[in-house]
Parts: structure tokens; C-alpha cells; sequence
């Protein structure tokens, strides 16, 4: 209807205190069927669920759907009764028969989502969660699971490629083939082959007692959709030939999405204990649409002993070659403001890790 348009874009577009009053009033106009026999065995069917009594809840809801099938909120309840009862397969029965009545039911969205997740489908139950947002998108609860879900599944691609990575530094080996065209494979799916380029560089700050780097990293979206970060992670070894990593979900003061023609810089510094020879790193993105995610690397840095094949006075790029002195210049604090002009500054790390 006309009145439940002018809701739902109100909802999206309005202000904290107004889009509330409009989840308000559209869950107000879903509970009222019209038929106020109907809506009697809704009160039965409400107050069985309250109390517990699953089997006569959901006894209610099926009198209710029977007498009026048009009326998507008798399929919801009893969708919910049925997720309580942990008959989660029924629940996801009723939930389609909703959202075939009513395709920007929220509540039902993000209930058939939370049905998926009890059902060990994280990734049905992702792509569920995020229309419920594209619907409403201030629900703090669905935006929560939404979180730890893609930290989840971003982590679980990163585990086996930082792994890998850092046997290849530890070793010294360049980077394996076959995950170079896996990496490929996986950026083709998503049309990201061409479309996203990505690089960092360097900078040793004065430190007089410890060794501090500052990095900057910059990811440039050429063409194709919309993309997003996932996570990012970064391979470092040290001059005793220990390597460790750094990884970090891209949420928060982090997160950032790229149109074509976008680019998007942030910095850091990283404070060790010993001086860093080596370092490789790459970023995970995740495709517009949020159901496919793809790494594009950040090459290979050089920091000290090596010599780069075409390094300049400011920063250490990717290549490496011949044995050589410590390869970035250090740069004073007061340089700092210079080197970081259009770049996020992300904040400060220091690494303790005992031998």
C-alpha cells in the first residue's frame, strides 16, 4: 500500500527517533489482520508462545493462517513458535510464505537469517541478515550478528593464506604459484582481475630505543562494481628470521566501500623490538552484492637487507635482489604530517613476541 511505501522510506531515510516510530507503526499494520477472529486466535496463539506452551502456539497461528491465508503475520508467528520449538526446517517454510506476502518484512528477514545461522548455513543466514539491513537499517542487533558473521568468514580465508605466506617468507620463496592463480581465479569471479589495484610503501621514524615503521597503504577501485573491505593482513619477518603476522577485520573506523574511481589510503606504525628485513601483505574485498570475497595483494617490502629493484629516496616498493645495508631512511616525527597528507591514520601497534 501507498501508506506502507511512505513506512518503509522512512525507515531508510529518516532519523534515529523517526525511523523508529515507523518500524513502530509498520509492525502495528502487520499485526492487525481485519478479521477479528483472526486476530482472537492471534492473542490465544501470542500468549501460549509467551508461556511456553510451543505445541499449542503453534496450534493457534495454523487456526489463523487456515481462516486467513493472505494474513502474513499469522505465517511469522507461527514461524517463530516453530524456531522455539527448534523446528527450524518448518520455520524456514513459513518465513518464504511470509516474504511472499510481504517481501520487506524485516522482522522476518532477519528471523529467516538467525533460522539459517541455528541451522550451521552461516552463509544463507548472512546473505538473509544483510537484506533485513537493506530494509532497516538501524537494527543494532541484526547489524551485530552481521559483524561477527563476515569477521568469521573473513577470517576463516585468511587462516590457510597467512599461513602459507608466512612459510614463503620464513623460507624465502617467492610466492607459490598455484596460489598466485587461485588469487587470480578468485578476483575473476568477482570481476576484480582488473578492476582494483592496490599498493604500499615504507618509512622508519627516529626511534632511539626500539624499531618503528610507518606503512601506507593505498587501494584504488578502476572500474567494474562496488566493492568493500573485508580484512587486511600483513606477514613480517625479522633479522633473526622469525616471521609473524598482523591481521584485522575491516569494521568500524576501518571499513570502507569503493565506487569506480575511488580510492581509499590509510597509515600505520609498527613499533618491534628488532629490526624488520621483510614484509608481505594483501587485502581480502568482498564483491557489491557481499556474497563473494577475493584477495588482492599488497606485494612484497624489502626493508633491510635486501636491495630493491627500483626503490626511491622516500620508499621501499616491491623487488628485491642483492644483499645490502638497511634500505629505508628514517624519517622524524615532524615528517609524519607530510607522509601522511590524504591517508587514514589507523594508530600506533607494538609487537612483543618472545623467541
Amino acid at each position: 500500500s501507498e501508506a506502507e511505501d511512505a513506512l518503509h522510506l522512512v525507515l531508510q531515510e529518516g532519523d534515529d527517533e523517526v525511523s523508529e516510530a515507523a518500524e513502530s507503526a509498520l509492525w502495528a499494520s502487520w499485526t492487525a489482520s481485519g478479521d477479528e477472529a483472526v486476530d482472537v486466535v492471534m492473542r490465544h496463539g501470542l500468549n501460549f508462545m509467551a508461556g511456553g506452551k510451543l505445541d499449542k502456539a503453534i496450534q493457534a497461528f495454523s487456526e489463523a493462517v487456515e481462516r486467513l491465508p493472505t494474513f502474513a503475520e499469522g505465517w511469522n508467528k507461527r514461524a517463530t513458535a516453530c524456531f522455539l520449538a527448534e523446528r527450524f526446517d518448518e520455520a524456514v517454510e513459513d518465513c518464504e510464505r511470509v516474504l511472499a506476502l510481504k517481501p520487506r518484512h524485516f522482522g522476518c528477514l532477519s528471523g529467516l537469517g538467525v533460522c539459517y545461522l541455528r541451522k550451521e548455513e552461516e552463509r544463507h543466514a548472512l546473505s538473509w541478515l544483510r537484506k533485513a539491513l537493506k530494509v532497516n537499517p538501524r537494527n543494532a542487533d541484526v547489524q551485530r550478528i552481521v559483524a561477527d558473521l563476515e569477521a568469521r568468514s573473513a577470517y576463516a580465508l585468511l587462516r590457510p593464506r597467512i599461513t602459507q605466506v608466512l612459510a614463503e617468507l620464513r623460507s624465502d620463496r617467492e610466492p607459490m604459484a598455484a596460489a598466485v592463480e587461485a588469487a587470480a581465479e578468485a578476483a575473476a569471479a568477482v570481476n576484480l582481475t582488473s578492476q582494483v589495484r592496490a599498493e604500499w610503501d615504507v618509512h622508519r621514524v627516529e626511534d632511539s630505543d626500539k624499531y618503528t615503521y610507518y606503512f601506507r597503504v593505498s587501494v584504488e577501485c578502476l572500474r567494474g562494481p562496488r566493492v568493500s573491505g573485508a580484512a587486511r593482513y600483513y606477514a613480517l619477518k625479522r633479522e633473526g628470521g622469525s616471521v609473524f603476522p598482523i591481521s584485522r577485520v575491516t569494521q568500524g573506523p576501518a571499513a570502507f566501500t569503493l565506487e569506480p574511481g575511488d580510492a581509499y589510503r590509510y597509515s600505520f606504525m609498527l613499533t618491534v623490538a628488532e629490526e624488520l628485513v621483510a614484509a608481505r601483505g594483501g587485502l581480502l574485498l568482498r564483491s557489491a552484492e557481499g556474497d563473494q570475497m577475493c584477495e588482492v595483494a599488497l606485494g612484497n617490502l624489502a626493508l633491510c637487507g635486501f636491495a630493491p629493484a627500483d626503490a626511491d629516496a622516500d620508499a621501499v616498493g616491491v623487488g628485491a635482489s642483492a644483499p645490502g645495508p638497511p634500505l629505508v631512511e628514517a624519517v622524524s616525527e615532524a615528517e609524519l604530517a607530510r607522509l601522511n597528507e590524504g591517508y587514514n591514520f589507523m594508530g600506533r601497534l607494538e609487537i612483543r613476541i618472545d623467541e
